[in-house]
């Protein structure tokens, strides 16, 4: 689940606010799924980061529910990820992304 700070001018179109933040999930989730401590997929990771001008997640803040040991990880794995896509100028930031290693659609992307 992707969210976004409430902040901004409120002019955001739904389909690009929907797309970037499909995108946003499918490349954060796509990198971790090749992430060795988590491949046990018992893992519940709160995100906190900004997309900047260059595409790349920054100012990334991580949280793992019961399991400290996985943050360094995860933060290794994902800051300065490439995401592809230039955030809409319209977007509130920073953006906050929660995911569990039982979600569905996480087993769908790390399938082999």
């Amino acid at each position: 689940m992707l969210k976004a700070r409430p902040q901004g001018s409120g002019e955001l179109s739904p389909l690009v606010a929907q797309a970037f933040h499909a995108q946003v999930q499918s490349r954060v989730t796509q990198a971790l799924c090749d992430e060795p401590a988590l491949q046990d997929r018992t893992y519940h990771l709160t995100l906190l980061f900004t997309v900047g001008p260059d595409r790349r997640i920054e100012g990334l803040r991580v949280h793992a529910q019961g399991r400290p040991a996985l943050e360094a990880p995860v933060h290794a794995r994902l800051d300065g990820l490439p995401i592809g896509m230039t955030a809409p100028t319209d977007l509130p930031q920073p953006l906050t992304l929660q995911l569990s290693g039982r979600d569905e659609r996480v087993r769908q992307e790390c399938a082999p």
